[in-house]
This record gives C-alpha cells, structure tokens and sequence, in this order.
C-alpha cells in the first residue's frame, strides 16, 4: 500500500524470526490474520467496507498473498514445535519404561493430570487442576468457506480466489485438554487382575441393570414408526475392558519386553523357572505390520476426456454429419443453362434446368447411460480387528484394480466406436510412429475440411514412454536417454496440434498392450504391435452421475460368516460424439533406423498395400 496512507495495514505484521515468539502469540497472530482474510472474502461481513476502503485491488491482493504466507509458515512452525514435543514425551516414556525394567519396579504411570493431544477445539482457559474425568468436547464444526455472490464487486470476485484456500490453511493448529488413560476410572466388578470393566451406553457409563433396561426402551422408542430391518444390528451398549498402562502390549520391542517382564518377574511368580543362555536368536522375531503398496489408482484415460454430470444418468444426442451427407444440396448454373427451355410435349416452355434441392431428414439419435463400475470386499472381523494395516493395504490394492477395470473399460469403448486402420511403417518405431500420426491428421484435416487450427489427441500404450528412447539410441541419434522422454515425445506432437495421453490398462483384442508375469530366463521384450487411438479433441467425453458411493454391508448371512463386506461404486460411461476416429494398428521395429542424409529408406511396395 502507498506509504503515505495513514491507516493501518490490512493485516498485522510477522515477524521474520517465529522463534521469539510464545505459542499463544503466533497463534494469535494467524487467528487475526484467517478472520481479516475471511471478512474480505465475506461481501456480508460487518466491517467489510472500513477495512478495506479505497485501497486499491492490486495492494489488497498482495497484502492478502503477502499475510497469508505468513500464517502457512506460522502453522508449519507450529507443526515442528507439536513434533518436538512428541519426540521428547517418547523419549522421556522410554528411558522411564527401561528404567523400570532394570529395577523391576513398576514404571511410573504417565502424567494422570493432563495429555495434549491435537484437537480442532479451540483453546480455552484452563482450570488450575484438571477433574477426575474430563469429557472431551464435541470437535468445532469448520464453517464452509464463504460463497461469493454473483454480480459481486470486481473487488470481491477478484481476491475470492486468491485468499479463499489460504483462509483454512491459516487456521492455527488448536490443543485442547483430554484426560489421560484409564485417568479417574473406578474398578469395575468382574474385571479380572490389572482390567477394569465399563459398560456405556450414548457415552454416558450405566451402573445398574435398571439403567440397562432404561437404555433400552429409550433406543427401542427412537424407532417407532421407522422400518428398521430384521437384519439390522442397533447398538445400544458397549461393555469395554480398561486395561492401565502397565498392561498394555503391541507396541515397541522394549516397551513390550519390559511390560512382561514386570509381570512375570521372579517377586510375581511362586515358582520361576531357570532360564539357561544359549547360542543363536531365541527371541521370536518382531512382526511389522504396515504393509506396502505400490500399485496405484490414477486415471489417464479419464483425465484425457472431458467429464459431464448425468444427474439423469445418460443422455440423448445426435452424432455430427459428415460433408458427404449435403451431396446434392450445392450446384452451378450458367447463364447458357439459364436461358434453355424446352420446346416441345408437355412441358414446352418450361425452363430445360433446374436447381436440385437437398430434403434434410431428421436424424436418428443416440443415448448414451452410465454404468455402474463396482468393488466389493469381504474382510473377516477378527482379521479387521487385529490387522488394520494389512485391511488398508487390500483396499488400496483394490482400488487400483479397480481403476484398471474402469480404464480398460474406456478404451475398449473408444477402440469399438473407432475405425480400425493398420499401418507397417518404415524405419524405427520414432520414425513410423510419428509418420502414422502425421498422416492420419493429414487424412482427416482433408477428408472433413477441418481447420488447421483442430486439435486432435492420440492415445498411446504407457510402455512406448521406455521403447521410444531405446529406439533413438540404437540407431545412434541421440546420446543419452534423458534426450527422448515422454516430454519430448508430446512436444515434438504438440508442435502439430496433438496431446498425448499414454494409457496404461491394456485393450481387449489383439496383441496384448500390457506386460505379463515376467518368467525365468529372457527378460520380455517390448511388443512389435501397437495399438493406438487417434481423434479429434471432443470426439469422447464422460458421463459422470457424480457420485461414489462407499459403504459397509452387514446382514444376517455375513453375521453367521463373522463377516463384513465393503463396497464402492461409481456410475460412469464414455460416449462418442465425434466426426471420426481411428483405432491403429501400427508394426514397429525398435531398430532406431532414421532418415540419413545421402541415403533413401525404401517405401514398401505399393502393390502389396493396395
């Protein structure tokens, strides 16, 4: 802003160095800083108006750029310090733990007065000594950002965009109070040694079967006058066993060790048994349970085509016409031709030519509805309840199949609805490939006297993005593999107007377009057939219901089983709208032959290809 304005600046300042500053400050300072951002964005906001005044929109948007920058780097410190934090507990945790171990004393229980833990509850003030059981709060509803409405100021619509995402990442992290395990918890009868047993029902603990029955009649009433079906499972109550820090196990090694060290030492046990040393590893190995994914769910295939919302879920249309479909509307006379009539019969006097005129009949049309792309996983209770990583894994594993399923199903749409052409090209793959490409924009450009200017997009198998540069270094063109990339590749296309797109799914029919199971022995070789697609930009677009349902099914039979299902599905369908497109069946040779100067590569021989 000019530095002759008298008013204070939009947002407060930030210090360079965050380190002087205490918790509650730099938290007070991205507070100020979200609320000023959200008031401008705001054109309700009282106070709106003042603030900004007749500041100029290019000092008000950076300003905005300038604060809200600052307050990211405020959360990303505030973020280090959280991190510190927990480092320090756990290491403090784990010299007491193996301490305790060495004394064979019980390790002292954590701080049973309070744990801060990150919550999005705002901080409050704090009484001076925590209660015996704190419930914690319900977490604070986040408001929606703010809609701009339409015909606002040029003010308003211009920083919408500029500071509306940074609002919420401004938002300083909050920490509230939360009791700490089993803190305040009354031994409960029943409970076996170091357990204590709670039964709750609504969050609320019950002390008495009469509050049991209460809990009962309360649910049952809820659901008076609403089917609720005979296979639905209503909780009312859980009974939960409570278990003190000494008593649990599953993390670390040590921590484990030490656990059970304590309770089956020598002063716990009537009758130790004498342990000999031996040779070797006794110790069971220690099991990780995170298990890794490598497949992955992208789209290309779907990213390529524009997306449209079916909220009827299809829609009717006509496909466009070719020129060929007008023969007959267009003519010439001459001023000769004019001028005859005929001069005998019926007809004498009549002019001896006509304009002939093209009858346009309604065209048929086409409907196209989405479909519905579905997963379903059964996963056994216990499995889920002991195994959690292993559970994450198989689903983001089937997440990537299914996102195969839906590709493969993309293009084998887009290779139907296209024409089938082959192409035997001369030279290495480089060569040919981009020669059938060229041609078959020359080809379509000339057959519907398209602009110069269409765009077009060419689908190609992902594994060329490797055989195009193993074909420029055979034949010695290029000298280093970085030189021909998939970059290179859709730069030298985009010169002429093509985007690439390299699907990575395969195609139904014909040579395989995807790598199999590696065997021993040869490692496989590239396929000498590639199967491509070529349109125009538009041709295929993408029915969308906008909508992925995601859900949990339990019923009778899966009860019986110990079972449970999940389930996703997406309503989905590629539709053709174009004027052409060609699905090619090219024959490479990664030889990397090229073009060489004083030297003719032979053209095939015309009568074999007519």
């Amino acid at each position: 802003m000019p530095t002759d304005d008298p008013r204070p600046p939009l947002f407060p300042e930030v210090p360079d160095d965050l380190t002087a500053l205490s918790r509650a400050d730099l938290e007070a300072l991205a507070g100020q800083i979200a609320q000023v951002a959200a008031t401008i964005a705001d054109p309700n906001a009282d106070g709106r108006a003042e603030l900004i005044g007749e500041t100029p929109l290019a000092d008000v948007l950076a300003a905005a750029d300038a604060a809200l920058s600052s307050a990211e780097r405020i959360a990303e410190h505030l973020g280090a310090l959280d991190e510190q934090e927990a480092e320090q507990a756990a290491a403090l945790e784990s010299l007491s733990t193996r301490a305790a171990a060495l004394t064979s004393e019980p390790a002292p229980e954590a701080d049973a007065e309070v744990e801060e833990v990150e919550a999005a509850e705002p901080e409050g003030d704090e009484p001076d000594e925590a209660p015996a059981e704190v419930e914690q709060p319900e977490a604070e509803q986040v408001e929606e950002p703010v809609a701009i409405a339409a015909g606002g100021s040029e003010l308003v619509a211009a920083i919408a965009d500029a500071i509306r995402q940074g609002t919420a990442a401004a938002a300083p992290r909050r920490r509230a109070r939360v009791p700490a395990r089993n803190e305040g918890r009354e031994r409960r009868q029943g409970g076996g040694p170091g357990q204590s047993l709670s039964l709750v029902a609504s969050g609320e603990p019950l002390e008495s079967r009469e509050q049991l029955a209460q809990a009962v009649s309360e649910r049952l009433n809820g659901f008076v006058g609403r089917p609720v079906s005979s296979d639905e499972r209503i909780t009312v109550a859980r009974l939960s066993t409570e278990y003190p820090e000494d008593r649990h196990i599953g993390g670390g090694r040590e921590a484990t060790e030490a656990v059970l060290s304590r309770v089956f030492s020598r002063d716990n046990l009537a009758a130790p048994q004498a342990l000999t040393a031996a040779g070797g590893i006794c110790a069971p190995p220690v099991p990780l349970y995170d298990v890794e994914t490598f497949a992955v769910d992208d789209r290309p295939v779907a990213a390529a085509l524009p997306s449209f919302n079916a909220e009827r879920g299809g829609v009717t249309y006509r496909l466009p016409s070719t020129m060929g479909l007008m023969t007959g509307a267009n003519g010439v006379m001459t001023a000769d031709e004019d001028a005859e009539f005929i001069t005998s019969g019926d007809d004498e006097g009549m002019p001896a030519n006509v304009k002939s005129c093209l009858r346009i009949e309604c065209p048929d049309l086409v409907t196209a509805e989405v479909e519905a792309i579905y997963q379903c996983l059964t996963i056994g209770n216990f499995g889920a309840r002991t195994w959690p990583e292993d559970v994450a894994h198989n689903v983001d594993l089937a997440a990537a199949e299914w996102a195969r399923l839906a590709e493969r199903r993309f293009v084998d749409v887009i290779k139907t609805a296209s024409t089938a052409v082959t192409d035997a090209g001369d030279g290495g793959a480089w060569l040919s490939l981009v020669a059938t490409i060229l041609k078959a924009r020359a080809g379509m450009i000339s057959r519907h006297r398209l602009s110069e200017a269409q765009r077009f997009r060419v689908l190609l198998p992902s594994w060329l993005g490797e055989a195009l540069p193993m074909d420029g270094i055979r034949g010695g063109t290029i000298g280093n593999i970085a030189d021909l990339t998939r970059q290179t590749v859709a730069a030298s296309l985009e010169r002429y107007g093509v985007s690439v797109s390299w699907y990575k799914d395969g195609v139904t029919g014909g040579t395989a377009q995807l790598f199999g199971a590696q065997s021993t022995g040869a490692i496989t070789e590239f396929p000498t057939s590639v199967q491509w697609a070529f349109f125009p930009e538009g041709s295929f677009f993408v029915l969308d219901n906008g909508t992925l349902d995601l859900g949990l099914v339990r019923d009778s039979v899966l009860n019986s089983t110990n079972d449970y299902q999940l389930f996703m599905e997406a309503f989905l369908k590629v539709a053709y709208r174009g004027i052409e497109s060609l699905w090619v069946t090219s024959t490479v040779c990664y030889s990397g032959q090229v073009q060489q100067a004083g030297e003719i590569i032979a053209c095939a021989d015309p009568a074999a290809t007519t």
